[in-house]
């Protein structure tokens, strides 16, 4: 299972990035939208956590070509803000969830594998 996680303060998910490694994910990670991008090229990852607000490219900018360069690959949106607005923008962009900060080491497990069992569901009801 890979994971990419975008954050321009990704120093301080330090201790959530570790938690994910124990559990057996492999985890990159990129300050910034456009390296992110750049990764999300080269690699092939089973889901991205993608932060909304970051100078430059935002998280919804970063999100549209993430979705431009791979339609299979999970996005969850983590942000601050529960606004109505945002919410409706990003799964306007096909965001496929969201992770309210701060974040708690259970919220980010159980909303990962949220994610990760109902696309497992969708590839099952796909290959039928």
């Amino acid at each position: 299972m890979r994971i990419l996680w975008i954050d321009d303060e990704i120093e301080l998910l330090k201790p959530h990035i570790y938690s994910l490694k124990e559990r057996g994910y492999e985890v990159d990670t990129a300050t910034n939208g456009p390296d992110g991008l750049e990764l999300v090229k080269k690699r092939d990852y089973d889901l991205v956590l993608l932060d909304e607000i970051m100078p430059g490219m935002d998280g919804i900018e970063t999100l549209t070509e993430i979705r431009a360069e791979s339609e299979d690959v999970l996005v969850a949106i983590v942000t601050k803000s529960e606004e109505e607005e945002l919410v409706d923008s990003a799964f306007g962009k096909l965001a496929d969830d969201f992770i309210i900060k701060p974040i708690t080491p259970t919220q980010l497990g159980s909303a990962i594998k949220r994610l990760l069992e109902r696309n497992k569901l969708v590839r099952k009801r796909i290959s039928r």
